[in-house]
């Protein structure tokens, strides 16, 4: 059993962008090939963070996938497939995944005419999918991915973790310019310091109050409280930028603490892409929501309980499951 690709002109900086962002969430690299996809995923160690990447068979210069089940599984670590993408002036690169070898060699063509081969050791890996509807999520911010990651770059490099508050839609109360907005000052994000590391009154809190109207393409939230996540700041960065990369949006869908958020990139109009990718994130189980952040006259109180009992059902983490052995099953 085997799989065989090639890569030539800008599917090599894409395909390499995807790559760098998977290494930011884990070390090794999960592939799974089938006749109509490639998908790479990465989780970290504490399976806190999930990254998957698919690329549709019409992404690659060739794509193809030799065998009885048509169903390809492997695991590299991605420091050794980074390594083959650092020469300059590549016109082409080819993959040869075989399970019977356990490994994949890597040709790289170069405009000067050197040729380039890797021989890198594969292993037989344990694939997982993170599971989690979106349309279930009442938060949903759509916004532009370069804008954001000027917005995440904000934050300490050193920061491990940020919250993003999230306030229902909301009425003006008036017709005033103040009143206007206030209803637009829908989202909040900020520095999260881990009470237990002892380290919140010696470091820099940051907070950024964002208009939802003018900062994000759109914004929803349907719940009835205002909601909050926290998560680490590094992962969501990862998948960010990748985004940047596909020059695409950015969809954040989350609903409360305990609960995974969900990062997509969203397509403008009818842009259509090759490949997309999904990042899963778990969140704090603590809500970091003030005692006065509500809208209305419900009682903030009411909102950290309706917040805590959806968590209280959500495990630490995300489940995952080891996705079904057949062509069709592969995400």
């Amino acid at each position: 059993m085997s799989l065989s690709f090639v890569l030539a002109g800008s599917q090599i900086k894409k395909f390499r962008s995807a790559l760098r962002s998977l290494a930011a969430i884990g070390s090794e690299l999960l592939v799974e090939g089938i006749p109509e996809r490639l998908v790479l995923r990465s989780i970290n160690s504490a399976r806190s963070a999930f990254l998957a990447v698919t690329f549709s068979a019409n992404f690659f210069e060739s794509y193809n996938v030799f065998g009885g089940t048509g169903l390809i599984q492997a695991g590299v670590l991605l420091k050794h497939m980074l390594a083959t993408f650092r020469t300059a002036r590549v016109s082409s690169i080819s993959f040869e995944l075989n399970l019977q070898e356990a490994s994949l060699r890597v040709t790289l063509k170069c405009d000067n005419g050197l040729v380039k081969r890797y021989c890198l050791d594969v292993t037989d890996a344990e694939i997982l999918q993170a599971n989690l509807d979106g349309q279930d999520l009442p938060v949903s911010v759509v916004a532009e991915a370069a804008e954001l990651n000027k917005l995440l770059n904000t934050f300490q490099s050193t920061l491990d973790e940020i919250t993003i508050i999230a306030q229902p839609d909301q009425q003006p109360q008036d017709s005033t310019a103040a009143a206007m907005a206030a209803a637009q000052r829908a989202v909040r994000m900020q520095s999260f310091y881990d009470p237990a590391k002892g380290l919140s009154g010696q470091s820099l809190h940051t907070s950024l109050q964002l208009d939802s109207h003018s900062v994000f393409k759109s914004y929803t939230h349907s719940g009835a409280y205002a909601s909050d996540v926290t998560v680490n700041l590094k992962d969501m960065k990862a998948l960010v930028g990748l985004c940047v990369e596909m020059g695409v949006d950015v969809c954040l869908r989350f609903d409360a603490p305990g609960v995974p958020l969900l990062a997509l990139p969203h397509v403008r109009g009818v842009q259509e892409m090759d490949y997309t990718a999904e990042l899963i994130l778990a969140t704090l189980q603590e809500s970091q929501l003030e005692q006065d952040e509500q809208w209305g006259d419900d009682t903030t109180a009411a909102a950290g309980a309706a917040a805590n009992g959806h968590a209280a059902a959500a495990s630490d983490g995300f489940n995952t499951r080891e996705p079904r052995q057949t062509p069709g099953a592969a995400s």
